[in-house]
């Protein structure tokens, strides 16, 4: 799909085995929103988004076996926010892990300035991986993918 308004807003979507591989978002307002998922073997490894009003929001997550193995959150404004701590300024409010053995594993971020408002990951083994993205400002509205083995691969948008 190639949606713009000035500029392109680009979703690709690579499957194999009904398995998502890569995922690659760029929505912006005079600047990029992008979010890349790479996945072998329908498990989550890598998590980037790049958001920002002349500063960077990065998300890096590094899983192994479809669990959360390392988030790392680095936000820009003057000063660094990581994990554990609670930032404002208009880019990241909070962000939630939860993971574990034989459970599924929940990522969800919320914030502010009418980028990006929501997203929620759930990866679980022999279970479904769901990645739901909810924007305003006339860009992305909703975004959801389901993959899983043996099973289809949908992506929605609203």
């Amino acid at each position: 799909m190639n949606i713009g308004y000035d500029r392109d807003t680009l979703l690709g979507r690579y499957g194999q085995s009904g398995y998502l591989l890569f995922v690659s978002m760029n929505i912006g307002y005079d600047r990029d929103t992008r979010l890349g998922i790479y996945g072998q073997s329908g498990y989550l490894l890598v998590v980037s988004m790049d958001t920002g009003y002349d500063q960077d929001t990065r998300l890096v997550s590094f899983g192994q076996s479809g669990y959360l193995l390392v988030v790392l959150m680095n936000i820009r404004y003057d000063r660094d926010t990581r994990l554990g701590r609670y930032g404002q300024s208009g880019y990241l409010l909070v962000v939630s892990m939860y993971t574990g053995y034989d459970r599924d594993t929940r990522l969800g971020i919320y914030g502010q300035s009418g980028y990006l408002l929501f997203v929620s990951m759930n990866i679980g083994y022999d279970r479904d991986t769901r990645l739901c993205i909810y924007g305003q400002s006339g860009y992305l509205l909703v975004v959801s993918m389901d993959t899983g083995y043996d099973r289809d691969t949908r992506l929605g948008r609203y």
